[in-house]
């Protein structure tokens, strides 16, 4: 908790925003802003997707990418009546509540195994401290990220695996990162619950498709055109990245330094389709949290722009993994995985020891120094990769493997008889 706090103020005295591309910038919380902008526009009956340049007296610059309309009902609405900065910083208070919440949550159930936090179990504190001082939060705190909704979504699964509907739901009305996930639970034939989840997309999902809404007309029926926006830059996002910007830290940013675009977009959808795949149906009978975990890394491995605040979606997932399965995962594979997730990138080092005095952009990355560049792009996708691997390998292959030689053994002592 300690370190979790320290990062918090630490970001409130802009002391570390050097040390990430997304958080170097003068402008504080500019993904936050586009909430309480999109209220606004529910407010007053106008497109919630050019909220961001309809409303700019509303606070800072912000970006103009609004994730779901139905963030601008809620929390977006409420926090409109806000002044700005007063609506960032509560924002600010839920995410860093929802950030202790995890440690706190993991940290008691690891106090159940005798061998955690005692005896100078120096890697359980290590972990801990990483997750605490997990830097991509520091930079979901400096934009006023709503991809802790995403996070809050994975945690509830967590909390309440035998009926993970409340998770999917609040997914699907914020980042619908989950979406993948619902083959688990379709393989598992949890009908109530997918019969539950379906209701709840139909009603939160159908209104924006058909109804349309202004202050003048009230609320008509018909095709609503202002949802384009959503389908065509989320489509975007699923394919192409920006060559060389220097917030990509995603596969397809990595892919793209050894490839050509349409061979790593094959590529990338073929690793999201194994871990979607394998998580539903290799691991039908291992815990649900287990299968939603490994079917969550499709978003790493296919969308297209990566983030340094994308990877506080694994906080829940990493400390699941080492508090709840310990036989598997409190390995030193798995410290190593955690901190290629919470350091931060070289990007830091550009800023810091090369002596740039402003943003670098990833042209100038490559050209100063190509080792750092590269480093810059692969540490997030390769830490995806080695923890997939290190999942299926614990849960599926390496048992596969045990019942290969047990059946090798089996017939060579038959053979010798």
């Amino acid at each position: 908790m300690t370190c979790a706090l320290a990062l918090f103020f630490s970001q409130a005295f802009w002391l570390l925003h050097r040390l990430s591309p997304n958080s170097d910038s003068v402008f504080r919380g500019y993904d936050y802003f586009t909430l309480p902008r999109c209220g606004l526009a529910i407010r007053h009956g106008t497109n919630v997707f050019t909220s961001a340049e309809t409303y700019s007296y509303y606070g800072p610059w912000a970006t103009q990418w609004v994730t779901h309309p139905n963030l601008c009902v809620f929390p977006g609405l409420p926090l409109s009546y806000l002044s700005p900065f007063v609506g960032y910083w509560l924002f600010n208070l839920f995410n860093l509540a929802l950030h202790l919440f995890i440690l706190v949550h993991f940290a008691r159930r690891a106090a159940g195994d005798p061998d955690t936090f005692r005896g100078g179990q120096w890697r359980d504190h290590i972990l801990f401290a990483l997750l605490g001082f997990f830097f991509p939060m520091y930079v979901l705190y400096y934009q006023g990220q709503y991809h802790s909704l995403a996070v809050l979504a994975l945690m509830l699964v967590f909390l309440c695996p035998r009926n993970p509907a409340v998770g999917f739901i609040v997914s699907a009305f914020g980042k619908p990162l989950l979406g993948p996930a619902g083959l688990v639970l379709l393989v598992r034939g949890m009908w109530k619950t997918v019969a539950v989840i379906g209701v709840a997309l139909l009603l939160g999902y159908v209104p924006w498709f058909f109804l349309s809404y202004s202050l003048d007309q009230g609320i008509q029926l018909g095709h609503n055109a202002t949802l384009a926006p959503f389908f065509e830059i989320g489509s975007q996002f699923l394919k192409y990245n920006v060559p060389r910007w220097n917030q990509e830290q995603s596969m397809a940013s990595f892919l793209s330094e050894m490839m050509q675009p349409g061979t790593q977009l094959y590529l990338r959808y073929a690793l999201g389709a194994i871990v979607t795949l394998a998580g539903a149906i290799a691991l039908r009978r291992k815990p649900l949290e287990l299968a939603v975990s490994l079917v969550t890394l499709w978003f790493f491995l296919v969308y297209a722009r990566g983030h340094d605040y994308h990877a506080t979606l694994l906080i829940p997932v990493l400390a699941y993994l080492w508090c709840q399965r310990p036989h598997l995962y409190r390995t030193p594979l798995m410290l190593l995985i955690t901190a290629m997730y919470a350091l931060p990138t070289s990007y830091a080092l550009f800023r810091t020891v090369l002596g740039f005095t402003a943003e670098v952009s990833g042209e100038t990355m490559l050209a100063t120094s190509p080792f750092l560049y590269y480093c810059f792009v692969a540490q997030k996708p390769v830490a995806t990769l080695l923890l997939a691997g290190n999942i299926l390998w614990q849960e599926w292959l390496k048992e596969k493997a045990a019942e290969i030689d047990l059946d090798g053994d089996t017939d060579l002592a038959a053979g010798k008889g």
